[in-house]
């Protein structure tokens, strides 16, 4: 559906002859998914494009195509062409500060380029919800640069590629418990039509795909958690996804990590809280902004800090088993070296 109606709106607002876009910019995280298939579309109209991150990283799926990661963009804004990409135009006021911020780079090489050539803004949505918006867009972008997948009702929107965005999820990703409120009654998974069966597998020539849903990611979540005794076992404190493609899949486990310490906090026992890092040991927040979480920084102390921490990395499958092996050896090097360093001995995590 959300492929279609990308397509459809690139055929018929002619993005790729009206705008002519040289450059993606996904204006979150979970505007990748849409980004790249605008890409793609475009891509078939011949048109090649490069991805950028929220931070401007060039977004790199050539290099490992199963284990997409970013690296320095080096381009010019010069002449550039920019189409920003977002899920759903809401109160209009992430866009319009994004937008802004792109600004503010576009100056910063004009004022050290005599030749610099103005670069222009575009913005796609899926959605353009039909409410007040709290800020404005330049009108260059408004007259001709702004183009709509659907107009939509002001609901909340489940998109597939967003775990956040799901019944049993959004009301925690809204911080809730960031203020220490116990969770809202949650619905039954009756109630959600999840299902407890995999997913059909599906061929494509020589490759066999198992398409997830949210709903279904979740209901595995659940079913590891209570059958496999993951709080009795670990009780872990931080959540360290092993890739950036891993972060959707650690937001979902804390959601439901938070939920069963919402449920033991009622009955007196303390409220957890569960840090999410990335890879890099920085501070997953999306509780700063929950429409727009982003990372900052590094977790307090660095990697000395997750010294006698329980910690849990998050993967989303475990292939050969190499990289994971990998990842956790380097994790323990860098908790030990770091801890050493700061003339503690060299010990490392609590538990992983």
């Amino acid at each position: 559906y959300i492929h279609d109606k990308i397509k459809s709106a690139i055929e018929s607002q002619h993005i790729d002859t009206n705008f002519k876009p040289t450059i993606i910019v996904a204006a979150c995280e979970d505007a990748i998914a849409p980004a790249r298939i605008v890409r793609a579309e475009l891509k078939a109209r011949g048109t090649k494009l490069e991805i950028l991150n929220s931070k401007l990283e060039l977004y790199d799926e050539e290099t490992n195509p199963f284990n997409v990661h970013y690296k320095p963009w080096t381009g010019s804004w010069s002449g550039a062409r920019l189409l920003l990409v977002d899920k759903a135009d809401n109160s209009r006021t992430s866009i319009a500060k994004f937008i802004e911020f792109l600004q503010s780079k576009f100056g910063e090489e004009k004022a050290g380029k005599a030749d610099f050539v103005e670069a222009q803004i575009g913005v796609f949505v899926l959605h353009n919800k039909l409410r007040p918006k709290a800020a404005d867009l330049p009108e260059e972008v408004l007259n001709g640069r702004y183009f709509v997948g659907e107009n939509c009702e002001n609901v909340q929107i489940a998109y597939p590629f967003n775990l956040d965005n799901t019944p049993m999820t959004q009301p925690v990703a809204h911080g809730e418990h960031a203020s220490g409120a116990a969770p809202p009654p949650r619905k039954s998974l009756d109630h959600l039509a999840r299902t407890r069966s995999p997913p059909p597998v599906l061929t494509n020539g020589a490759t066999s795909i198992r398409a997830m849903s949210s709903h279904y990611v979740e209901t595995i979540i659940e079913r590891a958690v209570e059958e496999q005794g993951l709080v009795a076992k670990l009780d872990p404190q931080v959540l360290v996804a092993a890739t950036d493609s891993a972060l959707p899949v650690a937001r979902a486990l804390r959601q439901y990590l938070r939920y069963k310490a919402g449920i033991a906090a009622a009955g007196g026992a303390p409220l957890h809280d569960y840090v999410i890092l990335n890879a890099q040991l920085e501070v997953y927040d999306e509780d700063a902004n929950p429409y727009l979480a982003h990372l900052h920084g590094t977790s307090p102390g660095g990697a000395a800090s997750l010294a006698g921490k329980r910690v849990l990395v998050v993967d989303k499958a475990d292939a050969t088993r190499v990289s994971l092996a990998k990842f956790i050896a380097s994790l323990k090097e860098q908790v030990a070296a770091a801890h050493a360093s700061a003339g503690a001995g060299g010990a490392g995590a609590g538990a992983w």
